[in-house]
């Protein structure tokens, strides 16, 4: 098993939103391709990054867990206030209290949405997300 660096997860992610190769199919491009004795294309490159990577490594992807973030507001105090910080205290915010939270993966923004209840927890209606890569890169991965 090899691990992957972020060029095979792009080229995974290209031939995936492209429709153009799926593991199976990959083998056979990249097989074909050599019997015929022609130059890859970029298609079949990205089919043989994609043979690569066999299905039991893109199982383990998907099943990868990431701490996901909610965020209603930020402010940085100076420490002195936050020592004053007692139980009924107050902290202003300069964001309307009606607007979107954040949704992140660690440090990095990857949508916004509407804060709902879901019995009796807190959960978060998708009002926008960040393009799939822009979501894969948020998680370093």
């Amino acid at each position: 098993m090899s691990i992957l660096d972020q060029k095979d997860l792009d080229t995974l992610l290209a031939s995936a939103s492209a429709g153009e190769v799926s593991p199976g199919q990959a083998h056979t491009e990249r097989s074909s391709a050599a019997q015929s004795g022609s130059s890859p294309t970029t298609a079949s490159h990205a089919a043989r990054k994609a043979a690569r990577i066999d299905s039991a490594e893109l199982r383990r992807i998907l099943h990868l867990r990431f701490p996901v973030i909610v965020t209603l507001a930020e402010r940085k105090l100076p420490f002195e206030d936050l020592l004053k910080l007692t139980p009924g205290s107050i902290i202003e915010f300069d964001r309307a209290s009606d607007s979107e939270p954040d949704l992140s993966i660690g440090n990095r923004k990857i949508g916004r949405g509407q804060a709902v209840k879901v019995g009796e927890y807190f959960g978060l209606r998708i009002t926008t997300v960040h393009p799939v890569q822009d979501r894969i890169r948020a998680m370093g991965v």
